[in-house]
């Protein structure tokens, strides 16, 4: 953890990363829709994302709210794979240790955007026929967090 000289946490420059030497590498938040309606889902789904990323792999987290599983689970957590190239991302969200759900894969493209602060692109899954596809918007909110590959989140 590096500290400023007012006590603040500063983010760690990686010189593996691009554009503005952040990378992707960080905290986001944002949310994901629909193309079409689709049972009793919300049109438009919160979710946040913490990527890391190292020489063009992204690896990470997200956690949205639960809000197409007959579960007692509130939030759903997922992992994230993928590759970067230039402005480019795509990656594959697994829901994992949920019943019927660890099967399928969320497969995200987009474009990173405003200094890589910004990323805009769209989604698709195919579960038993149906697919099922919409698009997403993700914002940085932070760099100063890092996260480790066993998910674990260092101050």
């Amino acid at each position: 953890m590096k500290i400023g000289l007012m006590g603040e946490i500063v983010a760690e420059n990686n010189s593996d990363n691009h554009v503005s030497g952040k990378g992707v590498s960080g905290l986001w938040s944002g949310k994901y829709w629909y193309s079409k309606s689709c049972m009793q889902i919300p049109s438009t789904v919160a979710f946040s994302a913490h990527f890391l990323e190292e020489q063009e792999v992204v690896s990470g987290i997200t956690l949205e709210p639960n809000t197409f599983v007959l579960s007692e689970f509130a939030e759903l957590a997922g992992d994230i794979d993928g590759k970067r190239k230039g402005d480019q991302i795509a990656f594959d969200k697994h829901f994992n240790e949920i019943p019927g759900l660890s099967d399928y894969e969320v497969c995200y493209s987009g474009v990173i955007e405003e200094n890589d602060t910004r990323i805009t692109g769209t989604w698709n899954v195919t579960t038993e026929s149906i697919l099922l596809d919409g698009g997403f918007e993700l914002a940085r909110v932070s760099t100063a967090l890092k996260l480790q590959k066993n998910t674990s989140i260092e101050l």
